[in-house]
């Protein structure tokens, strides 16, 4: 079954070293934020959003035929040289795990091997699942 979506480390806190996080973790992040920074939505007539936090986002969005599992093991062993810097850096900021899954049809489910959750238990991380079935959306049906 084809799985469309992404898995992103997301660090949150207050005053973080962007530098040294990412030197540490030997990575260039995908997104980045700092507290106080303003962000205004693309759709709607919202407010602008001010940023609480600061945030560092690293990301990687799956390729063709990749099971949810695979992607987020490749993602993973990427950080393994960091495995005690993001442990550390728990500690003193929210460090975790995003996994947003968009599957073809309206029955899905997330399998993930024992490797990949030793992984995970390993570095500590806590993981959140957004699943969103937008099949109408993609293929044009979608209608308000």
């Amino acid at each position: 079954m084809k799985e469309n979506g992404f898995v992103k480390l997301r660090i949150t806190g207050q005053a973080l070293d962007f530098e040294k996080i990412i030197q540490e973790l030997s990575q260039k992040p995908s997104f980045a934020y700092r507290k106080g920074d303003c962000y205004t939505p693309k759709f709607g007539d919202e407010q602008p959003i001010i940023y609480k936090e600061d945030c560092l986002i690293f990301e990687l969005k799956n390729q063709e035929d990749e099971t949810i599992d695979s992607m987020l093991y490749k993602f993973l062993t990427g950080f393994l040289k960091s495995k005690e810097y993001i442990n550390e850096l728990s500690q003193i900021a929210d460090v975790s795990l995003w996994v947003s899954v968009y599957p073809d049809n309206e029955q899905s489910n997330i399998h993930l091997e024992n490797e990949t959750l030793k992984l995970l238990t390993d570095m500590g991380l806590n993981i959140d699942f957004d699943i969103m079935f937008l099949k109408d959306f993609y293929d044009g049906t979608f209608s308000q």
